[in-house]
């Protein structure tokens, strides 16, 4: 009986700590707003509109979402392994960043504990965790150092829009391929005997049948004999080396660039040659105005990016590598379009009080002074 006593008794303990021990870990702060959240208090209101004005501009604009908490210590709301841990939760319990394309980004400064992170949605592959940590390293740390807070914020948030801005302009709805992608990135032990398996026993075969008809009719029709227009004799098909005395320069460059591949057929009877190409499918050269030949490439350089309320500008540079003919021209872009999911209101994306419902599965950078 003293046994069973003890037992419940030890048992009720138990329940009651691992209880007070789960509330505890609940007790994360609500936010009141969406750009700035200064719990600490250690941001001048000056400061504070800054940031709220270049958040903002990043939300309206570009549609890009992030929010910048600061707070004393993270035991102050729980038991946390490290700021990433607190991060992450604090992240998805105010759902920061486009549901659907898990965007988002929240920045937590623990002044007394002396760690920041930059938390980041799903959505970010895995080399946006070494982006994070050196604008951690680089632009907010030595400021933190000689407790600069307010110009550390500043300059870690400043950098994080422009990296945005510049690797892309918004991230996307992940496709299937994406996420396979992205999954692979964050559980790359996993994946290479995941894939060997799928390698082993997915019917390849079966699939591969049509392409290899395909390429093996074409193959059968470029390669067939060909009759001579003069003498109707069958001519005789010249090999790779054999062909290129008698290609000019623009067509062996054309080969070179993998954009055409070319037949020589050559009649012996009365030396009669019939020379054909055969375009590339995937092929990043055209045809060249000037000398018409398929060495052709143009390169996209954007000057202006495309927002949702003005569209952009981008600078096309194309050169001609057999007669060095060159051109530049600048071109306008579209606005950019919002999709259904991120103009309704369901996604909370077009409301100024609330995050979007976005998720981060613990990706992103830290750094600690």
């Amino acid at each position: 009986m003293l046994r069973k006593v003890i037992f419940c008794t030890f048992s009720a303990l138990c329940a009651t700590f691992f209880m007070l021990t789960a509330a505890q870990a609940q007790n994360l702060p609500d936010y009141t707003s969406v750009f700035v959240n200064d719990f600490a208090d250690i941001l001048s209101p000056e400061t504070e509109a800054q940031l709220t004005a270049m958040l903002q501009e990043a939300r309206d604009a570009r549609d890009h979402e992030m929010a910048v908490v600061t707070i004393n210590r993270r035991s102050d709301y729980g038991s946390f392994r490290d700021i990433a841990d607190f991060s992450k939760d604090l992240f998805n319990k105010w759902g920061v960043g486009n549901a659907e394309r898990n965007d988002g980004i929240l920045m937590v400064v623990a002044v007394q504990d002396r760690d920041v992170r930059i938390a980041l949605g799903t959505g970010y592959p895995a080399r946006w965790d070494g982006i994070a940590t050196r604008i951690i390293e680089r632009d907010m740390l030595p400021r933190f150092r000689s407790n600069e807070y307010e110009r550390g914020i500043l300059d870690g948030t400043r950098a994080s829009l422009a990296q945005l801005d510049m690797q892309s302009n918004t991230l996307p709805k992940l496709s299937f391929g994406e996420r396979v992608e992205f999954w692979i990135d964050n559980n790359s032990g996993l994946a290479i005997p995941i894939i060997i398996v799928l390698v082993m026993t997915f019917p390849f075969v079966g699939m591969a049948l049509p392409f290899a008809f395909f390429y093996g009719v074409r193959a059968l029709i470029r390669m067939r004999p060909k009759k001579c227009p003069e003498c109707g004799r069958v001519m005789l098909r010249l090999g790779d080396v054999q062909e290129d005395q008698y290609l000019t320069a623009g067509q062996i460059l054309e080969e070179k660039l993998d954009a055409k591949n070319y037949g020589v057929w050559f009649c012996k009877h009365d030396e009669h040659l019939t020379i054909i190409g055969y375009p590339k499918w995937r092929k990043r050269h055209s045809a060249c105005p000037n000398c018409k030949y398929h060495t052709y490439e143009t390169r996209r350089t954007n000057l202006v990016a495309a927002s949702y309320t003005s569209g952009g500008r981008d600078q096309l540079d194309s050169h001609c590598e057999n007669c060095g003919h060159t051109e530049t021209r600048v071109v306008d872009t579209p606005r950019r379009e919002r999709s259904s999911s991120s103009s309704s209101g369901g996604s909370g994306r077009r409301s100024s009080s609330s995050f979007g419902g976005g998720s981060s599965s613990g990706g992103g950078g830290s750094g600690s002074w």
